[in-house]
């Protein structure tokens, strides 16, 4: 019975060796597409389609030190995201809504959101500080340590599209057209509609 609960006990350790549980870890996720669906405008009409392998991406999400220092690098990193979540910023309303954020922390509510800098890129793209943005982190309170779950972007990328991920795990991300309207094809005048997608994946701490 003892090497029943002993074996028990170190597989519960090994699934939760990598979990976060440091607002302050700065860590980095490579994240690749594994499988994913489209929806293709033909024949006035929409069409599913599968998303082959070649369109398949892989994306490199990083945690960003927000608070403003005489680190010009770090700063730079940041971008307006560090001026947005750094205190000595923030409007009143807002310190207001950090404090809060702050009691949920301490009283060790079971779920907790935190705002916090992440620069999400595609594998292989150069990093730009105007990628940095506002994501959502959230929390859940594990036996008294909470450990980061999952982490919600909004407005990724050129197309603006939204990412979520585990850090080590799935994530989801998806490229959806705001705009209902039809657009004629130069070629035929045929009316046309930008294809959308959803995809699917794993991501890993680096």
């Amino acid at each position: 019975m003892k090497i029943i609960i002993l074996t028990i006990g170190l597989l519960l350790s090994f699934t939760n060796a990598n979990a976060i549980t440091d607002r302050n870890e700065y860590f980095t996720s490579s994240c690749e597409e594994q499988l994913g669906v489209a929806l293709m405008w033909k024949d006035y009409t929409w069409n599913k389609a599968r998303v082959t392998k070649d369109f398949l991406s892989k994306y490199v999400a990083k945690k960003i030190k927000s608070t403003i220092t005489n680190d010009e690098e770090m700063n730079l990193k940041a971008g307006s995201c560090g001026y947005e979540l750094d205190e000595k910023y923030l409007s009143k309303w807002q310190k207001k809504r950090l404090k809060n954020k702050q009691k949920d922390w301490e009283s060790n509510k079971k779920v907790v959101i935190w705002d916090a800098c992440y620069n999400i890129r595609e594998f292989g793209e150069s990093f730009y500080n105007d990628d940095t943005q506002i994501c959502s982190e959230v929390w859940v309170n594990n036996y008294g340590t909470y450990e980061l779950k999952e982490i919600k972007c909004e407005d990724v990328g050129f197309y603006d599209f939204p990412f979520y991920f585990s850090p080590d795990g799935w994530f989801h991300t998806a490229q959806i057209s705001s705009d209902v309207r039809d657009y004629p094809d130069p070629k035929s005048n045929i009316p046309t509609k930008d294809p959308m997608s959803i995809t699917v994946g794993k991501c890993s701490t680096l």
